[in-house]
Order: structure tokens, then C-alpha cells, then sequence
């Protein structure tokens, strides 16, 4: 972001209280008291993140943006402060002009709060209208919460009050950088057919038809509309999804997902 005084709009959908420490949660461990991090994990809203994409698309051919942030980790905090720690500014937010979906949200709340379906931009003055119109045809929030200023503080202003105020660079690209001690991961020895334990031919496969590595996702792909724009050459359950890609009769777009984690057991 470059120049002082510049708008700092929000647009995208209201935030709420999940998502909330999620980005720490990813590094935390679960144990018995895996329910009291439920609020941790982000609500998904597919629809309103196609709406979002579409709106800021067309946002950025107009010209108006000048720097945007998604709000995944550490939402409002992340993006607002890598904004302005690139372009050597500092940020001011006002969280009463947050669009929120729950009453009574703390400060630390609204800041840490993450999902996939909000932005935070830093706009030019003279293309506030034309903006906040394109974000209003596709039914989304567009608030201005805050400035630019060129001190190169972060301050967070919340029912009147600062509560924040800390340097910007040192949370941006000038944060501290460790060097931890590190040693090299012992190579397990090689696993032979005899070192398995004795086990029921039958009952082994049932288990491992059971688990979740083996079982069916139909449950996961079943909750998503897969025919929307009628774009869908092959729906998921196979091997991959594949849309068609609009105006190119021959090309099209296979999409899979996958994770193999005895690759790393096998070989740290």
C-alpha cells in the first residue's frame, strides 16, 4: 500500500466468532479436549467466496485497488498489518465499523477471526462509489474501517478506546527471525513382512476399509452444489473432478486431492 490517508475498506462477508485462533491451532495438539478448540475452525461458505472472487475481479480491472489482503490466518491482524508494513505505512482500524454477524465480539475476537470469504483493500479516494457499487450487485459488505497514516503504528480503536497500538514493521517484514537448533531425524529401520503381527486376514481388511484413509468422502463432496454453471464433465467420486474451461471447446480442468503421509513415516 503507498500514500497517507488512503481508505481502508472492508468487503466480503461479516465476521463472526469462528476461525477464531485458527492459524496457532494448525501448529497446537489435540488431545481429550479437542471440542474446546470447535471454534477455532472456519465456517466455509462456497457460494459467498465465488461472489467475493467474481466481485474483486472485477474491482481490479477498474483500477481502484491499490493493495488487498485476503483474511485467512490471523484475519483482520494479518492482512491489515502485511499491508502496511510493505508499503512502509502504518494502519489505523476502527472495529465499530466492522460488519459483524454476532453481538458483543471482543476486540481480540474481531482481529483473529478467519475465514475465506472476507478482504481487507486499501482503495483509491476517487473510486469509493464505483466500488462500493460492484461489491453491492453481488451482495456482499463494503465498510470502510480504517486509514493510512505514516507513522508506522498499527492502532486498533474499538468502543472509543485504543486498544492496540504497536510498530508495524517489527508485526510485518522486520519481525524477528530464529535460527532454532535443529538434528537430523533417526531413519526408522526397514519394516518386514515377518515384524507385522499376527492378525485375522478378514478382520484386517474390514478395519482397514473402516478407517478413514479407505472409506468413502461421498459424505464430504455430497454437502456441495458440483453442478452450479452447469460447468461439471465429470462429478466427483472418481479419481478427479473435471469442469469444462468456458470459451476453449478442448481444454478442461481436472481437480484432485490427495495426501500420502506414510511417504514421510517411511522417509523423514
Amino acid at each position: 500500500a503507498k500514500g497517507v490517508g488512503l481508505p481502508v475498506v472492508y468487503l466480503g462477508a461479516k465476521t463472526g466468532r469462528d476461525g477464531v485462533g485458527g492459524a496457532t491451532m494448525a501448529s497446537a495438539e489435540f488431545d481429550d479436549k479437542i471440542e474446546e478448540k470447535r471454534p477455532t475452525v472456519q465456517v466455509g461458505d462456497p457460494f459467498t467466496e465465488k461472489c467475493l472472487l467474481e466481485a474483486c475481479l472485477e474491482l481490479m480491472a477498474s483500477g481502484a485497488v491499490i493493495a488487498i489482503q485476503d483474511m485467512g490466518a490471523a484475519g483482520l491482524t494479518c492482512s491489515a498489518v502485511e499491508m502496511g508494513a510493505k508499503g512502509d505505512l502504518g494502519i489505523e482500524l476502527d472495529l465499530d465499523k466492522v460488519p459483524v454477524r454476532e453481538e458483543r465480539m471482543s476486540a481480540y475476537e474481531m482481529m483473529l477471526s478467519e475465514s475465506q470469504e472476507r478482504m481487507l483493500m486499501v482503495l483509491r479516494p476517487e473510486k469509493e462509489e464505483e466500488a462500493e457499487a460492484i461489491f453491492r450487485k453481488w451482495g456482499l459488505d463494503f465498510a470502510i474501517v480504517g486509514k493510512t497514516t505514516d507513522d508506522l503504528r498499527f492502532r486498533v480503536i474499538h468502543q472509543g478506546d485504543e486498544v492496540a497500538n504497536l510498530p508495524i514493521k517489527e508485526l510485518g517484514d522486520q519481525a524477528p527471525e530464529y535460527d532454532r537448533p535443529w538434528v537430523e531425524a533417526k531413519k526408522p529401520a526397514p519394516l518386514a513382512a515377518n515384524d507385522a503381527p499376527k492378525a485375522d486376514v478378514a478382520d484386517a481388511l474390514l478395519k482397514m476399509l473402516g478407517g478413514p484413509d479407505l472409506s468413502s468422502r461421498r459424505w464430504v463432496w455430497e454437502q456441495y452444489d458440483t453442478l452450479i454453471q452447469g460447468n461439471s464433465l465429470q462429478l466427483p467420486g472418481g479419481d478427479a473432478g473435471v469442469v469444462r474451461v468456458e470459451g476453449h471447446p478442448t481444454k478442461a480442468l481436472a481437480f484432485s486431492s490427495d495426501v500420502t503421509p506414510r511417504y514421510c513415516e517411511a522417509d523423514p
